[in-house]
């Protein structure tokens, strides 16, 4: 009878000091919210249980500062990525403006090299020895040595402006 009395305060004694509180810190770990300053009570006692609580609270403030801080990374990461797009559309667009310039610069350059051979026919059915009469001309020299002239002023311009 002695051991059946003393197993049953033993038993209630132990589940009073050991799994109740436990009970305690599943339940609360369970309930757990982000916003809650203290999940595991501490206690009054200098027990195991009290340790556990306050390791466990250290815990749970560590890893709500790292997510902060991953939070904030994240963030910066993002900005950075932004910004790296902007840039490389910037990019994008100046190697677009770039070779249109180029292929410009090369259409004006394959204009000009046909107008010049002209002038230069124009200008040699120009000299005193053609209009002498040893060259039949039929057309006035100087006006179309002015035009071509202009033409080939207006593609150096134009060249210059491309390349700039």
């Amino acid at each position: 009878m002695n051991v059946i009395i003393f197993s049953s305060l033993g038993f209630f004694r132990i589940v009073r000091i050991f799994i109740r509180p436990l009970d305690k810190l599943v339940l609360k770990a369970e309930n757990y919210y982000p916003d809650e300053q203290s999940l595991f009570p501490f206690g009054d006692d200098e027990s195991a249980f009290r340790k556990l609580s306050i390791s466990l609270n250290a815990l749970i403030d560590r890893i709500k500062r790292d997510n902060r801080s991953l939070r904030s990374t994240v963030s910066e990461l993002e900005n950075a990525n932004k910004e790296l797009k902007e840039k490389n559309d910037m990019v994008v667009r100046s190697e677009k403006l770039a070779s249109a310039g180029r292929l410009s610069a090369g259409l004006a350059h394959e204009i000009g090299n046909p107008l010049s051979i002209i002038q230069g026919y124009v200008e040699l059915l120009g000299r005193e020895e053609v209009k002498k009469g040893q060259v039949c001309c039929w057309l006035p020299c100087e006006p179309i040595s002015n035009f071509f002239t202009m033409c080939i002023d207006d593609r150096i311009s134009f060249s210059i402006l491309l390349k700039s």
